[in-house]
């Protein structure tokens, strides 16, 4: 990939993950007791802090600061699954509620439990990270298999296949 490619297309993912996260503190904003304005005031600098977590992260590990992006990156990373879950919930409120438009007084309330189901399921869904995989064993039986394919066995890292 040539580099001016690959500065397009990181300028449109960066685009896309700005724009995901101005739908979300926007659409959070319009919620009684969420956030109290959009623009400027202190809340705004985490904001931009929480956006531009996961990108820093990245770009720290990549660059061999491994002592502080790797703990930035376990909460960015969290971070991209809470913000994907309020964009896709607060994008169905908006939709229920064409914007607000159709139930103009009901649409915060709507918009406000669309955000609490996103953070409960985003509770569940770190709870659940935490949990050990489930391994389960099949043995299959081909027939016509090669002798020497006989025994094969897949499993191990995701990164590797192992053959016996």
């Amino acid at each position: 990939m040539t580099p001016i490619r690959l500065a397009f297309f990181l300028a449109i993912v960066l685009l896309i993950w700005s724009a995901m996260h101005g739908y979300v503190f926007w659409r959070l904003a319009s919620v009684p007791g969420w956030l109290t304005t959009c623009r400027g005031g202190p809340e705004s600098v985490w904001r931009w802090r929480l956006a531009a977590s996961f990108p820093l992260a990245r770009l720290l590990n990549a660059k061999d600061f491994a002592t502080i992006g790797r703990p930035l990156e376990f909460f960015a990373a969290n971070w991209v699954g809470v913000v994907f879950l309020l964009f896709s919930a607060l994008l169905a409120a908006d939709l229920i509620t064409l914007g607000g438009w159709l139930l103009p007084r009901l649409a915060p309330s709507v918009r406000g439990g669309a955000a609490i189901a996103a953070l409960l399921l985003s509770v569940v869904g770190f709870v659940q990270g935490f949990r050990p995989p489930v391994v389960t064993e099949h043995e299959v039986r081909l027939a016509g298999l090669p002798k020497e394919r006989d025994g094969l066995v897949v499993g191990g890292d995701i990164d590797c296949i192992l053959v016996r």
